[in-house]
């Protein structure tokens, strides 16, 4: 079973737990270059506080005198499921070495159950004050509730946002993975100053094995890449 060497902090080395490994095979894993990650961070930290916000509007429908549940409910199960798991990611980001997120596979599942329904009742929560459905000016809910349900529709539309632009950059992410999971490297020995380790196809090597030290390996197209020795 092959070791597993977790990608390191941006531009810093990586210990192998074996000195020599040349000669065998390496698999190239596709991580997201720097920038990338840095703007799903932005993304998933905007979900958290937006979601907070949402969370906020909801009650203050029914604490401005609407008997209608339906946003506290609506959103308050879309922004606790929300909440947990762009809390969860971010814990990722902060814990895993290399600075890495949760699996790509998993954003695309969860921001997807996330961002499908949150469109829904956001398009839901415009409809219903338009055509009379809970609106009405003598029983109590006046402009400043309406203004306030309005709101919290335009949060929401914010938040579908944020999840499916999470949604987008996973899925994007997960068929980059696939791609380098299939592309098979090897350590070839150069001698007594160490190994280089070659890149797949079509890739150039910038950085390489150093004082038996495995860098982030830097290619071509300026992408990151993790490596399992």
């Amino acid at each position: 079973m092959a070791d597993q060497v977790a990608p390191p902090p941006y531009e810093e080395p990586i210990e192998l737990s074996q000195r020599r490994s040349e000669g065998r095979k390496v698999q190239v894993i596709y991580c997201p270059p720097r920038k990338l990650s840095l703007v799903k961070l932005g993304f998933r930290t905007s979900a958290v506080v937006n979601s907070l916000v949402l969370l906020g509007l909801s009650i203050g429908i029914t604490a401005f005198g609407d008997r209608n549940l339906g946003p506290i409910i609506w959103y308050g199960v879309m922004c606790g499921i929300g909440l947990i798991w762009s809390i969860s990611d971010l814990c990722c980001y902060f814990s895993r070495k290399g600075r890495r997120s949760a699996h790509p596979g998993a954003a695309v599942t969860l921001d997807l159950l996330l961002w499908m329904p949150l469109l829904a009742i956001s398009c839901v929560q415009v409809y219903i004050p338009g055509n009379g459905g809970y609106y009405d000016e003598s029983d109590g809910y006046g402009s400043k509730s309406l203004s306030i349900w309005m709101a919290t529709a335009a949060f929401g539309f914010i938040q579908f946002g944020l999840h499916f632009i999470l949604f987008v950059i996973a899925c994007y992410e997960t068929n980059r993975r696939r791609a380098y999971e299939r592309e098979p490297v090897t350590f070839v020995e150069m001698g007594p100053n160490g190994s280089i380790l070659y890149p797949p196809a079509n890739f150039k090597v910038v950085q390489v094995y150093q004082n038996d030290k495995l860098y982030n390996l830097q290619l071509a197209d300026c992408q990151t890449y993790e490596t399992r020795v």
